[in-house]
């Protein structure tokens, strides 16, 4: 894997937007996705818990340019990934905390727009050569057709009893005529890029992307791992 790069920086709402802006006109977003969460400090009402999590393709349209799409850039934190870089954010009082991992394709955007590069006392990246790939499962399982109908979710939906609300993943929703191999996939898997140190433990780590699995898969894992 070619060497990666750390930028950080500490932006304002108008200098978050123009990073976005340049990272979105630099074709950055292409094949990305979005996830963000909101973390409210009132009593929210049943109604507004589906749009506590956001998580959807990057790409197109953007909320800066329809007023019609979630505006995910104004939730508290979030994350943008592909399988090559992340770009991660978090509002704090003093401003918003940017970190950007991964390739140094896009290092020209990242410096225009004030974030500045990592470097350890070696005057290189602090990116540990030693990684890892690892895949996690997702909450809940994908309603069925039937299931989805009755309580008014829309295709491709997950549920788990413990979360109050659906949940739902961008790779989850199928055509029509992949119906039924939606059916036989009812999981889904995060992947996570980490970096370890010479000790092995993980001191960074990355969203690359998602998988389907299917139940036989589940079942196989858990036979091997009793």
């Amino acid at each position: 894997m070619a060497n990666e790069v750390v930028y950080t920086g500490q932006l304002t709402d108008s200098e978050f937007l123009v990073l976005l802006k340049a990272c979105h006109d630099a074709r950055m977003f292409s094949g990305a996705l979005v996830l963000t969460e909101q973390f409210p400090r009132h009593v929210i009402k049943r109604r507004e818990q589906q749009d506590l999590l956001f998580f959807s393709d990057a790409s197109f349209p953007v909320p800066w340019n329809d007023a019609n799409v979630t505006p995910w850039h104004t939730y508290l934190s979030g994350r943008i990934f592909t399988e090559q870089w992340e770009l991660r954010w978090t509002r704090q009082p003093e401003g918003i905390r940017v970190v950007y991992l991964g390739s140094t394709e896009h290092s020209g955007t990242l410096r225009d727009c004030k974030l500045n590069a990592c470097i350890n006392d070696k005057g290189e990246p602090p990116v540990p050569a030693d990684r890892q790939v690892k895949s996690y499962y997702l909450f809940g399982k994908r309603l069925s057709l039937n299931d989805a109908k009755k309580i008014g979710a829309k295709r491709g939906d997950f549920a788990e009893a413990r979360i109050p609300r659906l949940l739902r993943y961008p790779a989850a929703n199928w055509s029509e005529q992949d119906a039924d191999k939606a059916l036989k996939m009812p999981y889904m898997q995060l992947r996570v890029l980490e970096y370890m140190d010479k000790a092995g433990c993980v001191v960074l780590s990355r969203f690359q992307c998602l998988s389907t699995i299917e139940e036989q898969q589940v079942e196989e894992e858990q036979h091997e791992s009793i």
